[in-house]
């Protein structure tokens, strides 16, 4: 049995609530997709949203 490395594959970056945890996000990820929808099954527009409007919609 091969005994596997104890290195770290790369470095993360805890977070303690749901506050960091979007703060963090939107700082990273400011204008990129957070969630893409369509507000009806049969649409097909899709809305994006990104991480900067989801920070402001849960302040």
């Amino acid at each position: 049995m091969q005994e596997l490395s104890r290195s770290k594959l790369y470095e993360i970056e805890q977070v303690y609530n749901f506050k960091e945890l979007i703060d963090r996000s939107e700082k990273l990820y400011s204008d990129k997709p957070a969630f893409i929808y369509k507000k009806h099954p049969k649409d097909t527009t899709y809305i994006t949203h990104t991480y900067t409007q989801l920070k402001e919609d849960i302040r």
